[in-house]
């Protein structure tokens, strides 16, 4: 079975599958072990709001009880704002699906480099 057709998707950490689900609106819950995957201070409200809005648990014992609670209408949990907001927060900071990359790329080189360093970079001076 495909994960596009998944009902609920869950996984033991966070990593590339969670950016993908979370961007495709793919209902996941996710449990971790704190003590072991570290984030920096910049990402801990995000991680504080999938806490809050039970995405993301701090053990599968967690994870296992919200489960059982929604099981029985996951859409239902899915498709609150508390959870769609808390996601594209996620979303946009993490997981952006950027349909015209390369040009996005460009600009941001353009403004960390000026066009000498970028010319430097290129032709192998720096």
């Amino acid at each position: 079975q495909s994960i596009v057709d998944s009902k609920l998707v869950v996984m033991d950490h966070l990593g590339t599958t969670m950016l993908d689900t979370m961007n495709r609106n793919i209902p996941t819950v996710v449990f971790y072990d704190p003590k072991i995957q570290k984030y920096r201070n910049g990402g801990l409200n995000i991680i504080k709001e999938l806490i809050e809005c039970k995405i993301l648990h701090e053990s599968p014992e967690l994870a296992y009880q919200h489960i059982n609670h929604i099981n029985s209408n996951v859409e239902k949990w899915w498709g609150t704002a508390t959870v769609q907001n808390a996601r594209m927060n996620f979303v946009s900071k993490y997981a952006r699906n950027i349909k015209e990359w390369e040009k996005e790329l460009a600009l941001i080189m353009k403004h960390a480099l000026n066009d000498n360093e970028l010319h430097d970079l290129v032709s192998g001076k720096v």
